[in-house]
Formats: structure tokens, C-alpha cells, sequence
């Protein structure tokens, strides 16, 4: 029986500010779930899921037309499961 890994459903930490949204974009191959979070002008810890399975994923960052934002120490924290 050969042995796979399964990334369970991540976990996106950030510390933000701006005027207007960010837009996280986490794929799998199987699967490509999207994230929008509206920021204020004081920077703030955020800590949102993306609930996503699958054995290798992207993670795509990117302001909402007309945005400005301001993000700093992006993280994203799985658990990896051996099938």
C-alpha cells in the first residue's frame, strides 16, 4: 500500500490594513476556493480558514481593484495526514 499525504484545511494568518479588500485564492488539484476580506486603516492580526483538501496547493494574494492594502508576515499553517 503506498503512502500519500493529505494536506488538511489550511489556516491564513496576516497583519493588515488599507482601504478596501484582499483576496486570497488557495487551489488543490482538486478543488480552488476564494477569500475576500474587507481591511480597515488600523493595522489588525487576521486569522481566517480555507478549507481546501488535496496533496499540493498555490496560495495567490492579491488587492481588490481600487484597493490599497498593506499586508505584512503572511502565514499559512495545515496538518498533513498520511493516507
Amino acid at each position: 500500500k503506498a503512502m500519500f499525504q493529505i494536506l488538511k484545511p489550511a489556516k491564513i494568518y496576516f497583519r493588515g490594513k488599507g482601504t478596501g479588500s484582499v483576496i486570497f485564492t488557495l487551489s488543490s488539484e482538486k478543488k480552488t476556493k476564494t477569500l475576500e476580506i474587507p481591511l480597515t486603516n488600523i493595522e489588525t492580526v487576521y486569522k481566517k480558514k480555507l478549507k481546501v483538501k488535496g496533496r499540493m496547493f498555490k496560495l495567490e494574494i492579491r488587492n481588490k481593484t481600487g484597493s490599497t492594502i498593506e499586508i505584512t508576515n503572511p502565514q499559512v499553517s495545515t496538518e498533513i495526514d498520511n493516507d
